[in-house]
């Protein structure tokens, strides 16, 4: 039996990671310190413009359940030409990172306070900024505010004051 090298870098980029697959094999895949150089890895690659090789990673990692790598891949999906399908697919994954994720917390509440992706929707936008300030991120509760400012029916005028 024998093993050729490879030499060509197409076949190379198709290769997994091989610290990911020693982490997988450890059974350590979910451990930060095993996903966190591959998320780097698919992180340079996107900014570098190679969207295929970023696509690719962050799938493999959004997989395992990496809620990073789930907001990145909804990120490269929420494109003005995606489909219907696509953008779905991609807010399923943002809504499943938001579960133990701050930041994408965040995010999700900024789209649904701005209508950015999704349809404005301000009862939703408020869930996520309450469950990312859950997670610890303080200034949810900024944030959690102006959509309750904003929400019509308030009785509060834009100085805060009673109207």
């Amino acid at each position: 039996m024998s093993f050729a090298l490879m030499t060509n870098t197409e076949e190379a980029q198709l290769m997994p990671n091989p610290r990911f697959l020693l982490c997988v094999l450890a059974g350590t895949a979910l451990l930060t310190g095993c996903n966190t150089a591959d998320l780097k890895t698919a992180r340079l690659a996107a900014a570098s413009g190679d969207e295929a090789t970023a696509r690719a990673m962050y799938t493999e990692l959004a997989a395992y359940g990496i809620p990073e790598a789930q907001a990145e891949l909804a990120s490269l999906t929420m494109s003005e030409s995606a489909s219907p399908a696509e953008r779905k697919t991609a807010l399923e994954l943002l809504h499943e990172a938001a579960k133990t994720n701050p930041g994408v917390s965040m995010k999700l509440g900024d789209m649904y306070e701005k209508g950015t992706g999704v349809p404005v929707n301000l009862t939703l936008a408020y869930k996520y900024f309450l469950q990312a300030f859950d997670l610890g991120a303080t200034k949810a509760s900024y944030r959690i505010g102006n959509v309750l400012m904003d929400t019509p029916g308030n009785n509060r005028g834009s100085d805060g004051g009673a109207t």
